[in-house]
């Protein structure tokens, strides 16, 4: 089965294998599309000023750090908005979105952490646990599962089980997710934060541990020192 590296939808895709991966997906008509149109032409503009940029290396940097400002900026935008759907407050929808991601863990990737609101997710793996140490980026074993796949599995499968709970048909979640593959570790220390802070960013609580949806693994549990 080939690996799609990259491909483009309304966002380029950078989704090479054996990596850790920062996922944000949202509920089908959480954001108007006025503040969709607003957020794409920011983010249009500062790409193409990105693009004139000569020193290569100098312009993947400033791309990487581009796709984070976007998350953070659709992030923003879901936590203010009063009205659309917030299929995920509710605890048995929330945990059947929980549910699934649990169900690849181990298989297709590690699962790091997850904070899941009422309107969005987002959730960090690592797929590194489908390559064998004699395999890299460039040599891809034929069965590996590629990030695309992972989340088409994912949500629809957490989508089918939400519509029944809500008795509810139709989209449930927007199509197109945002990723973002982690490149070091002090990348990965401040995504892991990120996470469990949202809800307390979004005001829901004062803690992270308060919230019934946040989890990181031991591994990277602030707790633990």
């Amino acid at each position: 089965m080939g690996v799609k590296p990259f491909y483009r939808r309304n966002l380029p895709h950078i989704q090479p294998a054996g990596y850790i991966f920062f996922i944000t997906t949202r509920l089908s008509g959480s954001l108007p599309r006025s503040v969709i149109r607003r957020i794409g032409q920011r983010f249009t503009h500062d790409q193409e000023l990105i693009e004139t940029i000569q020193d290569p290396n100098e312009r993947y940097v400033k791309q990487c750090l581009l796709r984070e400002k976007h998350v953070s900026r659709i992030d923003d935008a879901l936590h203010k908005i009063e009205n659309g759907p917030v299929y995920l407050a509710d605890a048995k929808v929330a945990g059947a979105f929980v549910e699934q991601l649990r169900r690849f863990d181990q298989l297709f990737y590690h699962l790091i952490a997850f904070s899941v609101m009422p309107n969005h997710v987002h959730f960090l793996i690592d797929t590194r646990i489908q390559m064998k140490k004699e395999e890299n980026h460039f040599n891809v074993p034929g069965d590996y599962v590629n990030l695309d796949r992972i989340l088409k599995r994912i949500k629809g499968a957490s989508a089918r089980e939400a519509n029944l709970i809500l008795n509810l048909t139709g989209k449930f979640w927007q199509s197109e997710s945002f990723d973002v593959y982690i490149r070091n570790e002090k990348m990965l220390g401040n995504v892991i934060r990120y996470i469990l802070m949202n809800p307390v960013k979004a005001g829901l609580v004062e803690r992270w541990e308060e919230h019934p949806f946040t989890w990181v693994c031991a591994e990277w549990d602030p707790r633990n020192g």
